[in-house]
Formats: C-alpha cells, structure tokens, sequence
C-alpha cells in the first residue's frame, strides 16, 4: 500500500512457494494425486514452515510454525561475535563499539557464510578493519555449524512442531521443499534429512525467486490475468500465529487461534473496565504469549457507542496457557488474579456501603476514604507481588468488618 500497488490479498511466503511447487511439478494437472508437501522457507530475518496438502488444483494449508526472529543475520551475527572475540585476543582491540569497523567485518561474515555453503573452509580477509589494522583468519564449515548449532536444532524442532500441530506423522510427508537463501546451508539439510528417516530434499525450485513467483501467480489468478493452467487454481490458507485484543491493558485474549483456516469469523463477548464506560480503546495483537508486550502489535481501533452500565467483575474469556512459556505466563496470570481480587472486593464493599441506607453518614465517609486510598494504591502498584495484594485485601476487609460488623452479610446478599 505505501508503494502505491492494489494489494489484492496477503500471502504468506511458504503458501507462495508451495504454489511455485506445485507449478513446478506440474501437479494441477494430476487427477487424484494428493501430495503432503512441507515447505521449509528460511530466509535472511524470517523462518517459517508450512505443511500443505496438494490435490489437482487444490492448496491446502494445514499448519503453519515459525520464528519472526530468526534467519541468515542470526547466523550472520554468530559469525561476527566470534571474530569480533578474535580480533581482541589477537589485537587486544575492542571493536565491539565501531560502527565502521562492525559493518566492514559483517559483510564479510555474509560472504563466508555463503561460500562455506559450497566450501568446507574459508579465509575473512578485511583490509585496515580497525586503526589501520588489516583482519585475516581462516574459518572451516564445521566451526560455523558449531556456532549456530543450537539454532539449527530449533528449526528442527520448529518442523515437528508444524506435523503436531497438523497432527501428522512425518512418514507422511511426500516432500520437504527448501526456500530462502539460508536454506542452502548443508549443516541444515543434513538434520533435516535425518528427521524424514533418510527422506531426499526437494532442491528443483530456486529458494531465492519461489516466494516471488507463486505470489504472481496468485496475482494474476486475483486479477483475471491467468491462463487454464492456474486459473481454477484455490488457496485454503491459515493464520499463522494466534490474534487476539489486550484486555486489562497488560494480557491478550486469544480471539482467533493460530492455524485457523482464511477467511474466518469468530466473536468472543467481553465487559467494560469501569463504571459507565461508553467508549473502549480495541488493541489487536498476534502471538502466543500471554502478554501483548510478548506478542506483535497489529494496530487499534475505537470502538463506541457502548451503552453506559455498571463495571462487570471477570473479562468472559482469558489467553490459553503459551505452552513454551507456561510458568512464566501462569505466575504472571495468578499476579493479576490477585490484583483483580483485591479490586473487586474493594468496589463491591464500596457499592454496597454506598446502597445501604442504615449506615451513619460518617461510616460511609470512612469507607469512602479507605476505598480511594485503595485504589491509589492499586494505580500506583499493578506490577506488585501477590502476597502484596492479598495482605492489602487483608487489611481492606479487616477496615471493613471494623467499620461494618456485617460486611461479610453484606457480600453475602450481594451475591445471592
């Protein structure tokens, strides 16, 4: 849209290779022919992994997996952290905080990467890389694969994770098809062969203009440009990563989960935060974690027009658990259980004083005094440990039941 195109539709990058596979091998004209394809795109920022199910001119998508964060720079980076450690040890010079001096040496690491895709060893030769000091060392393929090993692993792991999802057996799958430049490194083939038993790697595509040449298609196929060939060609695509809204500011309620198929509509029924509340600030995010500063903002929206009514005490759904992430997220989720508690105690105690008409003026004026102080302190503490909240609410209810000997009849009727 910035660049000025008519943006038609968004294709994720593996649903558009699977489309330049699926050209590639002619099977939009094969009748009966079901192919369980995995499409394992890892790019230079970006690796991700679909699992498709192709069938004449049908596409597919029956899970997805990846990591917005990882690609050919981590591998990149790796590569420079260790160099930039050489440098030192040979030099005793710290060019860790040399702009000029990082960036020469970067271009470098990129080039050795690519060539150790081809070469088992390769010289980094970098003239006057630092106050004059000319940089040449020798690195082998097998020091490169020891240095991003972990991360070579977790794209593996991210492979199995797409067949669970999809709940497929990896015996299954007719071909692995390799896209992204990164994808050529043979550390990488080598483990991915090993996880199909043995199975051959799909290489008849190229990495680098796969994506490109399946979105065209799609485009042409949008915009009514295509020939027989593409034209009764459909796309079944899901998301890839879960949406949902922030509520209470810090948690994200999942709203649509990841791998549901496009398009899709689904409702959740949410409550206000407060009292009277007519507008609502709607905030959409995509991820698994628990907390929308975890997951990646996608933009917001206004939402009025909202009947004015009372503050309800529990948003109707919570985020599912994120399972890499469950101890982290569940302590955090029981923190803001606490908080809640604590909160909602305190406005029921102050909305029942406030309706009982046998408390002496001067008691109300109590309550209300301890409830402001209340919630002041809670504005002034939403990131406080449990045991704070409670020992608050502790003290709240003790102020209470000093105050108003029946205030445990009051909570009771209330919720009767």
């Amino acid at each position: 849209m910035i660049a000025g195109l008519n943006v038609l539709r968004i294709l994720v990058e593996p649903t558009a290779a699977a489309v330049a596979y699926g050209l590639d091998k002619d099977l939009t004209s094969s009748m009966g022919v079901e192919k369980i394809v995995l499409i394992f795109d890892l790019g230079g920022g970006t690796f991700d992994v679909s699992l498709l199910k192709i069938e004449k001119d049908n596409f597919k998508v029956l899970a997805t997996a990846g990591d917005t964060h990882l690609g050919g720079e981590d591998f990149d980076n790796r590569l420079l952290n260790y160099f930039v450690k050489d440098f030192k040890e040979k030099h005793r010079k710290e060019i860790g905080q040399n702009a000029k001096a990082l960036r020469k040496l970067r271009n470098a690491c990129e080039k050795a990467k690519r060539f150790l895709s081809r070469n088992v060893t390769t010289t980094i030769d970098v003239d006057s890389l630092f106050e004059g000091i000319d940089y040449c060392t020798n690195i082998s393929r097998s020091k490169f694969e020891d240095l991003n090993m972990d991360l070579f692993r977790s794209c593996v792991e991210t492979v199995k994770k797409c067949l669970e999802d999809a709940r497929m057996d990896k015996s299954r799958v007719h071909d692995i098809v390799l896209v992204g430049g990164s994808s050529r490194i043979p550390k990488l083939q080598e483990l991915l062969r090993h996880f199909f038993n043995g199975k051959e790697l799909c290489k008849s595509i190229n990495p680098d203009e796969a994506i490109a040449y399946g979105a065209a298609v799609q485009a042409a196929i949008l915009s009514g440009e295509g020939d027989n060939k593409i034209k009764d060609l459909v796309l079944v695509d899901v998301t890839p990563l879960s949406l949902g809204i922030a509520v209470g500011d810090v948690l994200m309620s999942v709203v649509i989960p990841r791998n549901t198929t496009i398009a899709n509509s689904m409702k959740e029924l949410y409550t206000t935060a407060y009292d009277d509340q007519t507008s609502i600030i709607i905030s959409i995010f995509e991820g698994e974690r628990a907390r929308t500063k975890d997951n990646n903002f996608l933009g917001e929206f206004i939402l009025t027009g909202v009947p004015p009514g009372p503050r309800e005490e529990e948003i109707e759904r919570m985020v599912q658990d994120a399972e890499h992430f469950k101890a982290e997220d569940e302590e955090f989720r029981r923190k803001m259980k606490a908080m809640k508690e604590f909160e909602d105690y305190v406005y029921d105690m102050r909305d029942c004083t406030e309706r009982n008409n046998n408390l002496e003026p001067s008691v109300k004026q109590k309550i209300s005094y301890y409830f402001k102080e209340a919630i002041q302190w809670l504005d002034a503490n939403r990131n406080a440990e449990i045991f704070e909240y409670e020992y608050k609410k502790q003290q709240f209810e003790a102020v209470c039941n000093l105050l108003i000997p029946s205030s445990e009849d009051i909570k009771i009727e209330k919720a009767s």
